[in-house]
Parts: C-alpha cells; sequence; structure tokens
C-alpha cells in the first residue's frame, strides 16, 4: 500500500485534499480532508474488474448540494436525529440548532461533515486526521477534540476499510458520530436494486411522520425483517402492495435496527450483496444500532443505501427506557471510540 495525496479544490480560501489509500494491484480507498469524506471505494468485482462502491462527487462545492450533502462524510456531533433539537443531562437542558423542521439532525450545519480536517499522520496503510470543534458549536457544550484513522489494507481474499473516531471533551457532552457512505456493489448497474441485504437485528424502532422514534421497540416481523437477507427494493415495492405506510409513506426505509451488542464490542451488524458484480461487503461495528437508509431522495432514488452505525435516535430523551440504553452521554475528560469496519469479497 501506499499514500497519494493530491489537491481535490477549494472551499472559499481553503484547500481540500484527497488521499488515497492504493495497492500494487490499484485498488484503493480515496478519503477527502472535508468531512473526512469517503470518496472512493475501488474494489474489483467477480471478473476482477475495478469499480468504485460508494457515491461521491467531482467537486467539494457539490457537496453541499441537497441530496449529495452527507456523501461519504463523518457526520456528529450526533448522527441521526433530536426531538425538538433539546436534550437534559446532569449539568442542566441544551437547546441545538434545529436544521430540519423543528429537530436537529446530523450535528447541523457546522457538524463535522462541514469540517476541514487536519491530516496529522500518515503510514503505508493509514490516514489520521484531527479537528477539534468549539464549545457551543450548533449548541453543544464543550470543546470537542478528535482523532480519526482510515486503515486500508488486503487480508486473504478480502479488503478491509477500518474506521476509527476517537473524541474527547473538557466538558459533558454528546458523541454519536456515525460514517454517511452511500453503497453502490455494482460494476454497471445504476441503482441497487438487485441488491440483497441482512441485519443481524431482532427489533427496531419505528418512526412517526418526522422521523422520530415513537418510543416503541417492536420485532422485525414482516416488511423490517432482514435477518435471513432479502431484496431491498422488492422489500420496499411489497411495502406498497401490502400498504405499509411506515415505508411507503418515507419513499423506502429510513429506521434504526437494534443490534445484539450489549458490551459495546466489534460485531458483526450487516452484509450487503450485489448479484450483478459478485461483491459482498460485511459491516462490523462497536455501535449498539445502525440506521437503515435506501436513499429514497437521491434522483434516481435508491441508487445508494447507507448503512449508518449509531446510537439510536432521540435516545438522550429516552433515558428512563433501559431498552435503549446505552446512551452517548460523553463526560468532560473521558474519550469515547466509534469503529466500523468494511470488508469486502467475492460472493
Amino acid at each position: 500500500m501506499a499514500i497519494i495525496k493530491s489537491l481535490f479544490g477549494k472551499i472559499g480560501e481553503q484547500d481540500v485534499y484527497s488521499y488515497k489509500i492504493e495497492s500494487a494491484d490499484n485498488e484503493f480507498v480515496e478519503i477527502l480532508n472535508f468531512g473526512c469524506r469517503v470518496r472512493q471505494i475501488v474494489v474489483p468485482d467477480r471478473y476482477g474488474v475495478l469499480a468504485n462502491t460508494v457515491l461521491g462527487c467531482d467537486t467539494p462545492q457539490e457537496y453541499f448540494l441537497s441530496d449529495s450533502e452527507y456523501f461519504g462524510a463523518v457526520v456528529g456531533r450526533y448522527a441521526n436525529r433530536i426531538r425538538n433539537g433539546k436534550y437534559t443531562d446532569r449539568t442542566g437542558t441544551h437547546q441545538l440548532v434545529q436544521n430540519e423542521g423543528r429537530n436537529h439532525i446530523h450535528g447541523g450545519i457546522e457538524g463535522f461533515h462541514n469540517m476541514i480536517w487536519d491530516c496529522t499522520k500518515t503510514t503505508d496503510d493509514t490516514i489520521t486526521f484531527e479537528a477539534m470543534q468549539p464549545d457551543g458549536t450548533a449548541g453543544f457544550p464543550g470543546n470537542l477534540s478528535m482523532v480519526l484513522t482510515y486503515k486500508f489494507y488486503k487480508c486473504n481474499d478480502k479488503f478491509v476499510l477500518e474506521m476509527v473516531l476517537n473524541g474527547k471533551s473538557d466538558k459533558d457532552t454528546l458523541f454519536n458520530p456515525t460514517n454517511h457512505s452511500y453503497f453502490n456493489l455494482n460494476t454497471v448497474q445504476a441503482d441497487v436494486a438487485d441488491h440483497n441485504l441482512t441485519i443481524f437485528a431482532d427489533k427496531y424502532t419505528p418512526i412517526d411522520d418526522e422521523i422520530m422514534p415513537t418510543g416503541e421497540i417492536l420485532p422485525v416481523d414482516g416488511y423490517m425483517d432482514f435477518r435471513k437477507g432479502k431484496s431491498i427494493i422488492g422489500t420496499i415495492k411489497s411495502a406498497y402492495a401490502g400498504e405499509f405506510t411506515e415505508i411507503t409513506s418515507k419513499n423506502g426505509i429510513d429506521h434504526n435496527f437494534i443490534i445484539k451488542n450489549e458490551a459495546e464490542n466489534m460485531t458483526k451488524i450487516a452484509i450487503l450483496e450485489s448479484s450483478e458484480s459478485g461483491r459482498k461487503m460485511e459491516v462490523y461495528s462497536n455501535a449498539p444500532g445502525v440506521q437503515l437508509y435506501t436513499g429514497n431522495h437521491l434522483t434516481p432514488k435508491h441508487k445508494g443505501i447507507c448503512l449508518e452505525p449509531q446510537y439510536f435516535p432521540d435516545s438522550v430523551n429516552a433515558t428512563d427506557n433501559p431498552l435503549l440504553a446505552p446512551y452517548p452521554f460523553l463526560k468532560a475528560g473521558d474519550t469515547a471510540t466509534f469503529k466500523v469496519t468494511y470488508d469486502f469479497t467475492i460472493i
């Protein structure tokens, strides 16, 4: 592996750089210092043809468009939604930016995804970025220092992308980041119609008209059951036929699934497969949940899907429900760690 750095563009007067971790056989991962975005993951299909497996943009400015705002980005401080943009901890009540109607989502416009991170270290197969988000950003308390490392390597017959993000604050705050890559494992086909998905979850959290959790925890029976693997688009079409409004009213799936991960260890949470290309991706994380978003507002619709490991949406306002523990509270002086790994192989 080798690191290749190049100028990707500018945002105002700030330079945006591309960093590639590339193998001798031309497989590579490309990361931008703008939002630590995964712009490309280029791995072979069943015939050895290399192709990108995530959605990305050609210029920094395109990432500010509404349907590509979070492409490949690290989002936070709080991935997903907080009702009314408000939460209470042991230090008091905190009002956050309300950037999706009356609710807060993904850290607001000043979130991790719109920050220029400093590349502080590289090795043959790793890139480390650092950033500090000031106290009061989007209403969050505490100066939050972060160190994020990407590692890309080959292990036997698979290519592995690891992401490890550490956060430490000088005040009590929230820390619930995720990676917001949109995956499409095909070599040619433009949407994910041929993709099968497995999610290792027995339960999920239903949502209301604002895509906020209702407070219920339900078994994944029927349309929401991905335990044995099934077609993503087929499931959405079946939901329309069966008038399952929890999916049809959102033009697809945008739900949190509860992973069996009580000790916050690295656990296999999902498998995504493309019958067209033969690519297979296994996702591991130490997060207790995963948000499945089926690209409901992309153009064209469903051209990529997100598997976002994270704490449960609005769980900071459900601390009386032990079924939604653990919670993403970060105490002053402590360090929290978020990890996710993507393993790419052939079916």
